[in-house]
């Protein structure tokens, strides 16, 4: 039993397409099709449906294997990866890079099961915001790293350069079609589980200060309020660095604002609460960036990680 080949059937899978697994995997589209024969040799019957559809598509023995299948890869990933570190006199490291958030779009949950299973391994976090993020990527000075992206606006540019390389691939972590605001405990609306923004347009809103945000006061109304109330209704706006979350958290527990979140909400902000906005559309999503040549055997392991909560949120199959 060849890991590599079962590598293939669960890029297959993932990436629903023959021609995209092997892209992903920088493998030739007749090697992955050998791989994958290879294990239905192995298992004794066919786990994909082969036929014209640009999709790919299980057999009933299929459905049933894949979870196992993915059981063999990661487990497999995790004991090289424990072995590595062990080995290791100076002990295995990652750096890992994200961006300030007030929530999370699953980089926190991914991160901490890799540490229950890693623990010999240190990760280094890098805070940075979106464009450092992928330029550090690029450069070498991160393994991998979580990208936010909130409306379709922002996928351009920097996010378009990196996701278009031929060097660097993703995988969507999160997807979001509704916005939170975060209420103190004091405020009248907090014991609601849904508020409609018309009813907060008295309050000042908490947003990040960024280099990413410089046009905030505009664009941030456009999205939150609509692109109608943004120019007629006169929002209070103030403007807090992220990184320094125990200050922002301070702010809006004491009642001074309100904090709009596009990302999931914090489960642990004492004293703030998180109802749904009825009547904002904006769409959210965070994906996790790596490169395809990468050096680190503990960025693989990390993968299987993300690949496993992509899954388990139905971001990815």
């Amino acid at each position: 039993m060849k890991i590599e080949n079962y590598e293939a059937v669960l890029a297959v899978y993932q990436y629903d397409g023959w021609t995209e697994a092997a892209y992903q995997t920088i493998q030739s589209p007749s090697t992955i099709s050998k791989r994958v024969s290879k294990v239905e040799e192995e298992l004794g019957a066919p786990i994909f449906l082969r036929g014209k559809s640009p999709h790919v598509t299980l057999t009933e023995f299929g459905e049933l294997m894949i979870p196992y299948i993915q059981r063999i890869v990661s487990l497999n990933n995790r004991v090289f990866a424990y072995a590595g570190s062990t080995g290791n006199k100076n002990g295995a490291e990652l750096t890992v890079g994200y961006p300030p958030l007030m929530g999370t779009m699953g980089e926190t949950e991914i991160l901490s099961r890799f540490k229950n299973e890693n623990p010999s391994v240190r990760v280094n976090h890098v805070l940075r915001h979106r464009k450092d993020l992928l330029l550090m990527l690029q450069e070498g000075s991160l393994d991998c790293a979580f990208v936010f992206m909130v409306g379709d606006q922002q996928v351009h540019n920097d996010v378009l350069d990196v996701l278009l390389s031929s060097g660097i691939c993703h995988i969507p972590v999160m997807r979001r079609d509704s916005v939170s605001v975060g209420l103190s405990e004091r405020h009248p609306l907090a014991g609601r589980e849904s508020v409609s923004i018309s009813e907060l347009y008295q309050d000042t809103f908490v947003f990040n200060d960024t280099p990413a945000h410089e046009n905030v006061t505009q664009g941030s109304q456009r999205f939150l309020f609509g692109q109608e109330a943004a120019w007629h209704i006169p929002v209070k706006i103030v403007r807090m660095d992220f990184i320094n979350k125990p200050m922002v958290a301070s702010f809006v527990s004491e009642n001074r604002g309100v904090l709009p979140t596009c990302c999931i909400p914090p489960e642990d902000l004492p004293g703030v609460r998180f109802p749904l906005v009825t009547d904002s559309e904006i769409i959210s999503s965070g994906i996790f960036v790596y490169p395809k040549h990468y050096s680190s055997p503990m960025v693989k392991t990390l993968i299987s990680f993300v690949r496993e909560y992509a899954a388990e949120q139905g971001v990815i199959r």
